[in-house]
């Protein structure tokens, strides 16, 4: 064995190594990350839709501020749920934008961003 048989050696694990590494690099940008972020937004989209009857039946009382308490009171509510297995909040925030022709009430009073 020469004395260059063991850099050739070394050099061929460090390559394999680098091809392993840029192997999982692509694999996590291009397949992996895409799905689970999109699993997420579905998820989320689902719990969102789910807890909406809550925030539809407080746009629907009178104008006012207990219309207002109510429903920054359900928007709270979505935001304090809990994803149980990564203890990690489903919802980092929410925006609310409405039409204050249809719900009624001061313009921007029910916003939230």
């Amino acid at each position: 064995m020469s004395v260059r048989s063991p850099l050739i050696v070394g050099l061929a694990f460090l390559l394999l190594a680098l091809i392993l590494e840029s192997s999982l690099y692509g694999y996590w940008t291009a397949t992996l990350q895409p799905r689970l972020r999109y699993e997420a937004e579905q998820q989320a989209q689902l719990l969102a839709q789910s807890q909406s009857a809550e925030l539809v039946a407080a746009l629907q009382e009178e104008p006012g501020p207990q219309r207002q308490a109510r429903v920054v009171g359900a928007i709270e509510e979505l935001l304090l749920l809990r994803d149980p297995d990564a203890d990690e909040p489903f919802f980092e925030s929410i925006g609310l934008e409405l039409d204050y022709e249809v719900v009624g009430g001061e313009e921007g009073s029910l916003d939230r961003a």
